[in-house]
């Protein structure tokens, strides 16, 4: 029987090889200053803080829990290196590993999954966060390699400096604005250099660019071939300025031997700013103090700071649409698309340095980077050292493009500093031209000029990119620098904007001459060019997020395996405009996973920052194989709060197994579990049609949908599923929608007050308030335009008692099918569903209203914000509905009783469907008097609707949030959709 000690000094050396620069030093030796405790393992790594751990071998029958209190206990304490320990991990091994024939424990561990661990960080025994909150993680040593590797980084200390770096920015800005009013010629230089408009956004940007070349110099100062270039602290200063001859010497010394993706643009702002001999002195002291603030910290990581405040400096986000992607967000896509077992079980590690990844909408470069450190982390766990690839990559194949120069400075910056002293040559790193003309006569589109074969049309349309190198060599912006099908993998958080689709938006503290496209005619222009391209999914009224999807798919290899990871707003999975680019998953893609978040707080669903948009994560490997039109949908409870979750979640992902389809029966999807504690649910769907699977936290509510629309009443508790006839909304009704607004075309111009010419009645607005029960009155009326009588009687002639909400608020609408006692005018948000019967008139506006309606429209509506269901006309035929031309006529003849009796009395919103009386006696009056499903015949089904009513609501199913108001417009809401 093995030792547990013996089990330890094992897991020691095997932990040696797993990242070369740790120090992991076994319980034998001296660890703390002045305590004689010694923890089992301590882990050690310049620049990040020590992680101590407890190992310890569980019983025969019993689980050894006694490690987590003793990991409790080394917090904040120091080690004789003076370092505090903020950070413990409790590590439990399988009994078995004491039976082990010694020569075969290495491997034995090595092949282990069963481990079981916590960490625990806090500056205190007594005040500690534990992850995870409940129960214990399961893993492989190559898991806890990464938990040491991620619980090791102090975010509290990321945190306090990157306050640091943006405070000192901020401040010295004020300095700078001041200096740009009295000499506007810097901010003509400033304009140039940063391509953008002079205003507080580009001064911040500016000063934050020199002082991330500040900190760099200090990684440089005094190493090979840069003997003479000072540190910041030798940088000499008078009456609080530094002598700005030194600095320029300096920076050209290093960009004389390398770097110039850090040192360039810095020298170029230096240089503008001189053009004030008062500022750029103290404007460099103050950078410089700020630089040594961040040095000072010890931080590994200090080169990503650059990049986290950049962003949050960028202020006209929302015009331009380009989101900075959470941290939490790019560990769990880059995760999702590096998957330990596919690249280290499954493969050669070799495999990993020869691996190409592309962002052609790269920005600061946090996903392209966050792809990059998971891949060299994974090296390392197989015992090579990083530093060995990282000029190959970094020259050949980490490709990154964006439209603006900062941003791809700061692209380069972060992915070099990786390993500051090892010098690249050129970088495949672009700032790509947009909204110039083309020598072609076509516009610049930046990275979706790649559309067409790059290999033809880098000589004639890519000839304004601009190549970043990290040498003296000139730019190379006619070499091949791009091929379709060159990639293994394409990660992309791209602009859902159109070119020029926010020219009207004025903001002074923005720039906005940032792009051609501001100039109507030139985004005309562009439009144009883009309509041109050779593209198969691209969609204009989708936005340019559907063409980088096109972009990626040309880009990526075609061997089976390479794989593309999006962040897209979650109309991706709904919206008609998006229907090519489903279909292009569908069809030629395997292995795809879509990742939603179930919160009832948009902004909460959202995988970038400052959107209040809901988005979701797509992963997509190329090529046909067996599951080909079928993917994994995933439904997370919260979006990741940590770096660590965001693994586990991506771990529990790609560790499923006999995953719960969406055709069986309602029992729900397989739980993703981080601990004890229920991260979310995932289910198996066919890609054809079931892409609304989305932002839903009890799947069994997909599957009784599901069933629904293909014929089935099937609720969790009922044993066997019951037939109804179903079809979709386009087979049994036709659907019209008009837009009568002022300034449109329409035949009627639409009256609010009373008149004595309510000859044409209509539904103007969506009331909550006012329209609770089935019958609705009309709130306005319309009155024939001049010269538009013929229009309007074909308008007439199509006119109906029913209409449909396509804009529901669950949280605050009663209704989602309105009826009025005489045909009348429907607007867009309430179009007119018109039937060949007028006796399904009230079968349809019962259907509607009912649970079993409610579920079809809730699984087919597009939930991308609070409380609302989007649907527009083509999915709205599309929707699976009752075939209410099944119907005999007593059942019809019962529908129009029922509606009479029913239409006056009124209705709770949706998201109240549990306590709504008034709508589970509707659903008793539908079972039983309609469908012919009677409470004496069919006691379950009465029992079970009404249950999962109960379950629909209280899941928060219908993302209740707290509303902005009862009363919506036709013109604010039909701008929302």
């Amino acid at each position: 029987m093995l030792h547990e000690d013996t089990i330890t000094a094992k897991i020691v050396g095997i932990l040696e090889t797993m990242r070369t620069p740790w120090n992991v030093q076994p319980q034998w030796t001296q660890t703390f200053l002045i305590e004689n405790q010694r923890p089992d393992i301590t882990v050690r790594e310049r620049g990040r803080e020590p992680v101590v751990i407890e190992v310890k071998i569980d019983g025969a029958n019993t689980p050894n829990l006694s490690g987590e209190a003793q990991a409790r206990e080394h917090l904040d304490r120091r080690l004789v290196s003076y370092e505090p320990v903020n950070t413990a991990i409790a590590l439990r091994g399988p009994h078995r590993f004491r039976f082990v024939q010694h020569r075969e424990l290495e491997n034995a561990l090595c092949q282990a999954d069963d481990f079981h661990y916590v960490i625990l960080t806090g500056e205190t025994s007594a005040d500690v966060d534990r992850f995870p909150k409940e129960g214990w993680i399961k893993g492989s040593l190559m898991d806890i390699a990464t938990a040491i590797h991620t619980g090791a980084t102090p975010t509290v200390r990321v945190a306090k400096a990157a306050y640091d770096l943006e405070h000192g920015v901020n401040e010295t800005a004020l300095l700078l604005e001041a200096s740009i009013h009295e000499r506007p010629e810097i901010g003509r230089q400033l304009e140039n250099i940063l391509h953008q408009e002079t205003c507080e956004q580009t001064s911040r940007m500016a000063l934050l660019i020199i002082t991330n070349a500040f900190v760099f110099q200090s990684a440089l100062a005094g190493t090979a071939a840069l003997e003479n270039v000072p540190s910041l602290r030798q940088l000499r200063s008078i009456e609080e300025r530094l002598n700005v001859d030194n600095i320029l010497a300096a920076w050209d010394n290093i960009r004389q031997v390398n770097y110039r993706p850090i040192f360039d643009v810095a020298y170029q702002l230096i240089r503008a700013l001189s053009i004030d001999d008062r500022l750029v002195g103290k404007v460099l002291w103050l950078l410089r103090n700020t630089a040594q603030k961040l040095v000072d910290r010890g931080l590994e990581q200090v080169h990503e700071l650059a990049g986290i405040v950049f962003q949050r400096l960028i202020v006209d986000r929302r015009f331009i649409k380009t989101y900075y992607t959470r941290p939490e967000s790019v560990a769990l896509l880059s995760a999702l698309v590096l998957p330990t077992h596919k690249y280290l079980l499954n493969t050669r590690k070799d495999t990993l340095s020869h691996l190409k990844v592309a962002d052609f909408a790269c920005g600061t470069g946090a996903l392209l980077n966050g792809v990059y450190q998971r891949l060299l982390a994974l090296y390392e766990q197989t015992g090579e050292n990083g530093r060995d690839i990282h000029r190959q990559m970094i020259e050949n194949n980490l490709v990154g493009c964006d439209i603006m120069p900062n941003a791809s400075h700061l692209t380069a910056s972060i992915i070099a500093s990786t390993f500051p002293d090892i010098r690249i040559g050129k970088t495949r790193i672009h700032t790509m031209a947009y909204g110039i003309p083309r020598i072609d006569g076509r516009y610049a589109l930046g990275a979706l000029d790649l559309l067409e074969n790059p290999q033809s049309v880098l000589p004639l349309g890519l000839i304004n990119t601009e190549q970043v190198r990290g040498d003296d060599g000139l730019d190379t912006s006619e070499d091949p620098a791009f091929a379709h099908g060159e990639f293994d993998i394409v990660v992309d958080n791209p602009p859902f904007t159109r070119p020029g689709s926010d020219n009207s938006s004025q903001d002074p503290d923005v720039p906005s001459t940032l792009f051609g496209d501001r100039d109507p005619d030139i985004a005309a222009e562009m439009r144009r060019t883009l309509s041109s391209m050779d593209n198969s999914v691209g969609n204009g009224s989708a936005g340019l997020g559907s063409y980088f999807v096109d972009l990626a798919d040309k880009m990526l290899k075609s061997d089976g395996q390479s794989v593309m990871g999006f962040v897209l707003p979650i109309i991706a999975l709904t919206s008609p405009n998006w229907q090519k680019v489903r279909d292009m998953w569908a069809q030629a893609y395997h292995d795809v996973v879509i990742v939603t978040i179930a919160d009832a707080i948009t902004e909460n669903c959202a995988f970038s920052a400052d959107t209040n948009m809901a988005e979701c994560l797509i992963v997509a490997t190329k090529g046909r194989t067996e599951n080909t039109g079928r993917g994994t949908f995933v439904c997370l409870h919260h979006r990741p709060e940590s770096h660590l979750e965001a693994l586990e979640i991506a771990k529990g992902v790609y560790n499923l197994q006999n995953i719960c389809q969406i055709e069986e029966p309602p029992i729900g999807g397989n739980f993703i579990q981080v601990g004890e504690e229920l991260m979310g649910s995932a289910l198996n769907c066919p890609l054809k049609d079931v892409w609304a699977v989305s932002r839903i936290r009890d799947l069994s509510l997909v599957q009784c949908a599901y069933q629904l629309a293909n014929g089935n009443i099937w609720f969790p508790q009922q044993r066997e599923k019951i037939e109804i006839a179903m079809t979709s909304v386009g087979k049994i009704a036709t659907i019209y929608s008009y837009d009568h607004r002022s300034n449109s075309e329409g035949p009627f111009n639409i009256v609010t007050r009373a008149s004595n010419e309510d000859l044409y009645p209509g539904l103007w607005h969506v009331n909550s308030d006012s329209q609770r029960t089935l019958l609705v009155a009309p709130d306005c009326h319309g009155i024939i335009r001049s010269n538009s009588w013929d229009r309007a009687q074909r308008v007439l002639e199509k006119v109906g008692r029913v209409h449909h909400n396509v804009a529901l608020h669950f949280n605050t609408n009663s209704l989602s099918v309105l009826f009025t006692e005489h045909p009348t005018i429907g607007v867009n948000l309430l179009p007119t569903v018109r039937f060949e019967n007028p006796l399904y008139d009230y079968v349809w506006t019962l259907w509607g209203n009912s649970t079993l309606g409610m579920l079809c429209y809730w699984m087919h509506c597009a939930k991308r914000q609070d409380g609302r269901g989007w649907l527009r006309l083509t999915p709205l035929r599309a929707m699976p509905t009752l075939d209410i031309r099944q119907l005999d006529d007593a059942a019809l003849q019962n529908a129009k009783c029922v509606f009479e009796k029913m239409k006056h009395k009124k209705m709770l919103p949706f998201h109240q469907m549990d306590e709504d009386e008034m709508r589970h006696e509707l659903d008793r009056h539908l079972l039983s008097e309609v469908l012919g499903f009677g409470e004496d015949s069919h006691p379950d089904v009465h029992r079970d609707c009404e249950f999962f009513a109960n379950v629909c609501a209280r899941s928060r199913a219908f993302m209740v949030a707290e509303d902005h108001g009862l009363y919506y417009s036709y013109d604010c809401l039909r701008n929302s959709l």
